[in-house]
């Protein structure tokens, strides 16, 4: 929870790609669905001992659970929640501490995920152009850059061109000049 908001969330360890989803509830109903929108069957979860996870075997998922009270990592299987613990210390740290609105909150976790995903400030200013350059470009499946030979391909821009034209465009239902 991030004063006021629960937030649930999941981290890969080996590509360190991660989900943040605002929600109600932290209760079994809610969670379950999450989870399976956002991992894969199959996939290792990790978790303390909140009971919403308590049935995610059932559910097609190998999991594991750290209790906290005994240990942070288990001396058996090697399961920890570090990892996903440090993520939340820096979610925490992009929230504002003031001026802060319930209505931004889901803004606030896209923007940590977008300076988490593109860390040189110089690149992450391109990268965000480029997204503002073309109508509903995240909705269509656009993903940030993963590695610099891709930095200077740019999606196609409806907007660009050498001449002026007096025609309009529909572009993702909106008509410009």
């Amino acid at each position: 929870m991030i004063e006021g908001q629960w937030v649930f969330g999941g981290i890969e360890r080996d590509t360190k790609k991660s989900f943040l989803v605002p929600v109600e509830h932290r209760d079994a109903k809610t969670l379950i669905p999450a989870l399976h929108e956002w991992v894969l069957p199959g996939t290792t979860v990790i978790t303390d001992g909140w009971s919403a996870y308590s049935k995610l075997s059932s559910e097609g998922f190998i999991h594991y659970v750290v209790n906290h009270s005994k240990n942070f990592v288990d001396p058996e299987t090697g399961a920890h929640t570090q990892t996903c613990e440090r993520q939340w210390r820096d979610v925490r740290g992009i929230i504002p501490r003031f001026g802060r609105r319930e209505k931004n909150f889901p803004g606030y976790l896209a923007e940590y995920q977008f300076k988490k995903r593109i860390t040189e400030a110089p690149k992450r200013l391109h990268q965000f152009l480029k997204y503002c350059s073309v109508p509903n470009l995240l909705r269509n499946g656009y993903t940030p850059l993963s590695s610099d030979e891709e930095y200077d391909e740019v999606p196609h821009n409806p907007f660009s061109s050498n001449e002026q034209s007096e025609e309009l465009q529909t572009i993702g239902g909106l008509t410009y000049l």
